[in-house]
C-alpha cells in the first residue's frame, strides 16, 4: 500500500493524519480503534513495533499516527491505573502505572478546556457573523 504522502516532499505537504489512523486500524483490529470507539492504552515504544511491521509508513508518519491517537479524549480516559496495555496483536503485554495515568489525567484536562475554549470562540465569531448580516439587512432596507 502506496504511503498517504508518498512521492510528496514532507516539509512541504500536511499528512493526513486521519488517513494514517485509518491504516492503524485496518492492520491492526486489536489494537486500534476508529474515532469515537472506545480505546484501549498501548504498549509503551509501540512504535518500533510499527516501525517494522509497517515498512511503508515512514517515521513521521508512524509519530503522526500514534500523537493523534493518543492524544484524544477518548484515548486519554483509557489510561487508568492498571489498565491493560496491548501490543500489535491486542495481547495485554504491561499496566498502566500511576504516574502515567496521573499524566494522561492531566493531559486530558488540558485538551478538553482547549477544546471548550475553541467552541466558545467559533460560537463568538458565528454570533458576530450574524449579528453583522443582520446589520448589512436592516441597512439595506430589508427587514430581518
Amino acid at each position: 500500500m502506496d504511503s498517504p504522502s508518498a512521492g510528496v516532499g514532507q516539509a512541504h505537504k500536511r499528512i493526513d493524519t486521519d488517513a494514517l489512523r485509518l491504516v492503524l486500524v485496518q492492520r491492526f483490529p486489536h489494537t486500534f480503534a476508529g474515532r469515537h470507539a472506545r480505546k484501549v492504552p498501548l504498549k509503551i515504544n509501540i512504535h518500533y513495533d510499527l516501525r517494522l511491521a509497517c515498512p511503508d509508513m515512514t517515521r513521521r508518519e508512524i509519530t503522526l499516527a500514534l500523537r493523534s491517537y493518543t492524544g484524544g479524549p477518548t484515548y486519554l480516559e483509557s489510561m487508568i491505573e492498571g489498565a491493560g496495555r496491548v501490543d500489535l496483536t491486542g495481547a495485554v503485554v504491561d499496566h498502566v502505572n500511576e504516574s502515567h495515568a496521573r499524566h494522561a489525567k492531566g493531559r486530558l484536562t488540558t485538551v478538553l478546556k482547549r477544546r471548550a475554549e475553541n467552541r466558545q470562540k467559533r460560537q463568538a465569531l458565528l454570533e458576530a457573523a450574524n449579528a453583522n448580516r443582520s446589520v448589512f439587512v436592516t441597512e439595506r432596507g430589508i427587514a430581518a
